[in-house]
Formats: structure tokens, sequence, C-alpha cells
């Protein structure tokens, strides 16, 4: 099991740093998320006395083939018992059951938890891959209105300049007749004695260099809010270009770099 945890993390470099890289060319314009992963190291197993001791059985047993018939006798006074060698072995055996329970016990509980991990990892790149997916279709959308908002922007915008024109000639039409009307008028004020009189012809062309000022005077009001209803529409033309190209910024980011980096994550099972 130690081999299977010791590898465990080697998956994660490339799928920690795809994330961390989808975020901080996000963050440049508008999340993901963090992974942590815990790995548990074994270690396991049991040192019998009774493997030295068959080791010494087995050089006594040599020696006793080396000095066969010799009449030398050996005494060992820190030598054991038989009976309490007998208990020690036991302990040492109940000490080696327990240990190999406890690490089968350990042995399910790091089943479970690989498990675990992986189906919390796998659940996590399908949660960030849907996100990305519905946040790419929802940019496109409103791309897509604002698009269509910029046309009807132009059309305005043509519209707009053709009244303009229009405004423009219908002033110069009129102011030619005025200035022919004011002439007169000034004219006529050259009368000497008595001829200088409030006639019918005074009359009229007082009236129509009334009627011709007031039409240019309105005309050019007209034209005036036509140029700045052309400029607010100019201003707005320039504003749905900017945030058409930001998102299309969006979905290159999104689309093209974060979600192809993220087709190459995958996570095996530990």
């Amino acid at each position: 099991f130690s081999n299977r945890l010791l590898p465990g993390p080697s998956p994660c470099p490339n799928p920690i740093k795809i994330p961390k890289f989808c975020t901080f060319i996000r963050d440049g314009e508008k999340g993901a998320f963090d992974f942590k992963a815990e790995a548990f190291g074994v270690c396991y197993g049991s040192g019998l006395f009774g493997a030295p001791s068959l080791k010494v059985d087995f050089q006594e047993f040599l020696l006793a083939q080396t000095f066969l018939g010799k009449t030398y006798l050996w005494f060992c006074f820190s030598s054991v018992s038989f009976e309490d060698w007998v208990d020690f072995s036991d302990i040492n055996v109940q000490k080696a059951d327990k240990q190999r329970n406890n690490s089968l016990t350990l042995e399910a509980l790091i089943d479970r938890i690989l498990s675990q991990t992986t189906h919390d990892l796998r659940k996590q790149l399908d949660t960030v891959n849907v996100a990305f997916k519905n946040r790419v279709n929802e940019t496109k959308d409103v791309k897509n209105k604002l698009v269509i908002h910029l046309a009807k922007v132009m059309d305005e915008i043509g519209t707009q300049e053709r009244n303009i024109e229009v405004l423009r000639k219908a002033v110069e039409d009129k102011e030619g007749p005025l200035k022919v009307a004011q002439t007169r008028l000034e004219a006529r004020t050259g009368r000497p004695n008595v001829e200088l009189c409030r006639d019918a012809v005074q009359s009229r062309l007082i009236h129509e260099v009334h009627e011709l000022t007031h039409n240019v005077d309105r005309l050019k009001d007209t034209l005036a809010q036509a140029e700045a209803e052309l400029k607010g529409l100019n201003r707005r033309q320039l504003l749905l270009e900017e945030e058409i190209q930001v998102k299309e910024n969006t979905l290159y980011i999104d689309e093209v770099l974060c979600m192809q980096m993220r087709e190459s994550i995958s996570y095996g099972d530990f």
C-alpha cells in the first residue's frame, strides 16, 4: 500500500497547474477551485525473535558437526528456560497478529480514502467543466445580442447622418430668401418723407422676414439636436464595439485556452 500512496500525488501536479493558470489568465479581464491532496505513508512489518534464534540454532548445528567426538563442555549462564522462551515467542506472535490486524484495518481505510479522493477529483473536474461550458454559452448569447444592437445603432447613425444633411440643406434654402427679404425691407426704409409709410408691402415684408427667421431658427435647433444625437450614437457605437471585443477575448480565454487545456486532465484510480 505504500507503493499506492507514494505515487498518489504524481497525477496531481498537472491538474493543479492548469486550474491555477486558467485562474491567472481569467483574472486579467470574470472562479475555479482549490485542491488539496493528502497522502498517507504506511510502514508496517514485524521483526520476530524467532528468526535470529533459528540462525543461532543453525550455527550450533554446524559447530556440532565440526567438533563431533570432542569432549569439551560449554555452559551459557545467561540462557533462559524453555518455558520463558515459549512465553516470549507467544508474546511476539500475539504482537505480530495485532500488527497484522491493524495493517488490514489501515489498508481498508486507505482503500476508502483513495476511492473517495478519486471520486471527489472527478466530480470537481466535471463540475468545473460544466461551469465553463455554461459560461461560454452565456458569453456567446450576450455577444450576439451586442452585435445585433450594434447593427441597429449603425443603421440609426446612417439615418441620422442623412437627416442632418437634409436639415443643413433646408437651412441653406431658407437663409437665401431670408437675406433677400431683409435686403428689400432695409431698402424700403430709405424712402423719403411721407413715402416712408407702413403700407401693405411693408407689412408683408416684415411678416415674411419674421416667418423666415422663425423657420431658420427652428431648423437650426433641430439640426443641433440631430448632431447631438449623432454624437451620442457614435459614442454608443464605440462602447458596443469595445464590449464586443471584451466578449471575444473572454471567449478566447475560456473556450480556446482554458477548456482545451482542461481536456488533458484525467484522474485515474490510485
